[in-house]
């Protein structure tokens, strides 16, 4: 089998589900104050150094959540602003979380419109909008004018919050220089376990919590903390950090000699951004006037695994919802796949995959 749904959720590194194994027969709540419990808080707060150090941000800026849907909420909703401004690619953690929620639009590449988030800004009162825009898009690698957006939002005074999920650990991000007042990350996109997340923000923002009921995690996350999921997202942060060049190198290789080689047998085929900055790895794919789910079943039967979209709870194949924000016509926004790397992948995956594309298109493509 081969496995190119990468930006859903990563194949885990081994050395993470070692440190996981290893700590759940060893995890004690980090809450008591035994040695046993001390011990816990000391691999928790060890695990956070690894995360600021990957991130670019404070250890005291990381709080730990059960993933990035959770930490996306608690930005989103957390500073009590009455509106929420939002990129058209967003997750749906941040798309359909505020009951204000209005829309940036993008470019036919996908990257927002910054006239438009400034028009928007300047007649608000400063403190009244929640302005969100992803890194880097899960559905298409388009990387967003992240520092561009946050002197926008700081010349108006309002608060900035970045889904940093796809960027983190492929790319080098420092949040402290990027002008954002928060990210949203979580460890199985970065080769670490479902399960566990953090929100970087900068602690004089006062964010309010969104339960209650305990004391962990400064009375910002209540609920006793994953210690074993804390450790192992530490593990993967520093794998990150240390192949980081390397995987970006070898990804970026096996990214364009893929696209390179489909589109040269098969002319009709569209790589969607093509053209501008994209995540390390990503590529979306358009077969015009076949069916994604077509797709994404053929190339199952084949043994490939590949996506049409963002994964969803239903576990069905659904349309590309950033097609459509991108400009694109209804035969295209239902004819494309998505490709999603990791360090796992290698150039033989890579072959077989281009290999079985082409015969589904020699097959399908009219």
């Amino acid at each position: 089998m081969v496995y190119l749904d990468n930006n859903a959720s990563m194949v885990p590194y081994g050395e993470v589900l070692e440190a996981l194994n290893e700590n759940i027969k060893n995890s004690f709540n980090a809450g008591s104050v035994h040695t046993m419990g001390r011990n816990s808080r000391a691999k928790i707060e060890k695990a956070r150094l690894k995360i600021a150090d990957m991130m670019g941000c404070n250890a005291e800026d990381v709080l730990f959540t059960s993933g990035a849907t959770e930490s996306n909420n608690i930005a989103i909703m957390g500073g009590g602003e009455t509106i929420a401004l939002v990129g058209a690619l967003e997750h749906p953690s941040v798309l359909n979380v505020h009951p204000n929620t209005h829309i940036i639009p993008v470019d036919r590449n996908g990257i927002v419109d910054l006239e438009f988030i400034e028009n928007f800004l300047k007649d608000k009162k400063a403190g009244d909008v929640l302005v969100s825009v992803m890194y880097a898009s899960h559905e298409t690698g388009t990387l967003q004018p992240i520092k561009a957006v946050a002197k926008i939002c700081a010349k108006y005074m309002q608060r900035f919050h970045v889904d940093a999920v796809q960027g983190a650990g492929k790319r080098k991000i420092d949040f402290i220089s990027s002008g954002a007042n928060s990210m949203s990350i979580t460890a199985h996109k970065i080769g670490g376990v479902q399960g566990v997340g953090a929100l970087i923000y900068n602690r004089a923002l006062n964010l309010n919590p969104l339960m209650r009921g305990g004391g962990q995690e400064k009375q910002m996350r209540p609920g006793t903390v994953n210690v074993a999921g804390c450790v192992s997202f530490g593990v993967a942060c520093d794998i990150c950090v240390e192949t980081m060049d390397e995987k970006t190198e070898k990804l970026d290789y096996l990214r364009d000699y893929m696209e390179s080689e489909i589109t040269a047998r098969c002319p009709r085929v569209e790589i969607v951004a093509k053209d501008v900055d994209r995540l390390t790895g990503t590529s979306r794919i358009i077969m015009p006037n076949v069916n994604s789910e077509k797709q994404v079943m053929f190339m199952d039967l084949k043994g490939i695994c590949v996506a049409s979209g963002s994964a969803c709870s239903s576990g069905v194949v659904k349309e590309s919802g950033a097609l459509r924000a991108m400009g694109y016509d209804k035969s295209c926004i239902g004819s494309s796949i998505r490709i999603g790397m990791s360090f796992a992948t290698n150039k033989d995956e890579i072959d077989e995959f281009i290999k079985i594309y082409c015969d589904m298109y020699d097959k399908m493509a009219k």
